[in-house]
């Protein structure tokens, strides 16, 4: 997060007054925080989905080689 510097925060007072820096301040810093806690969720959200997918596919493989057992057994028996 870029830091405002004293000279901006006397401008944004003397411009717009007091009650309204304090409310462009907030918003700067509120903004910059929920975009870094969207960030670390979208990466959390991606590794779920791999996860996910990978288990997906373990799944499958377990059920297709369970399928093929039967078919084995009546061949050697």
């Amino acid at each position: 997060m870029e830091l405002i510097n004293l000279e901006e925060i006397i401008n944004l007072v003397t411009n717009i007054g007091f009650p309204m820096a304090v409310c462009v301040i907030l918003l700067r810093y509120i903004l910059s925080t929920i975009g870094t806690r969207l960030d670390k969720l979208d990466s959390s959200i991606t590794k779920l989905t791999k996860t996910v997918r990978d288990m997906d596919a373990e799944a499958k493989a377990a059920n297709v080689s369970l399928a093929l057992k039967p078919d084995r057994e009546k061949e050697g028996g």
